[in-house]
């Protein structure tokens, strides 16, 4: 794990989240226009239980593959810090998403 003992909660999910929008380009607009039917709360749900009736039925399971690689590698602690910045992060996203669609 590089450093994130020493890193907070926020500032993990803040540092997930800014990945996704820059590695990943998931940012607001894309978030808008492809996951409207509240994909990013399922994914977050996923991402915390790993069960296959919560992952978002309209995602092909490439991502639940690379949930499972990272399983594979991280230790039970470190997996499951990642679990919770992952889900955080796209609960961000999706809170984002809706306010930016009622403005």
């Amino acid at each position: 794990m590089e450093n994130s003992e020493h890193k907070t909660g926020i500032e993990l999910i803040a540092e997930e989240r800014k990945e996704q929008i820059e590695k990943h380009g998931f940012d607001l607009e894309k978030d808008a226009d492809y996951y409207s039917n509240y994909e990013l709360k399922d994914a977050a749900l996923y991402a915390l239980t790993l069960e296959r009736d919560k992952y978002p039925e309209s995602w092909e399971f490439w991502w639940h593959n690379k949930m499972m690689a990272k399983q594979e590698r991280m230790s039970e602690e470190e997996f499951y810090i990642e679990q919770l910045k992952i889900a955080g992060a796209l609960i961000a996203a999706e809170i984002d998403r809706i306010q930016n669609q009622n403005e």
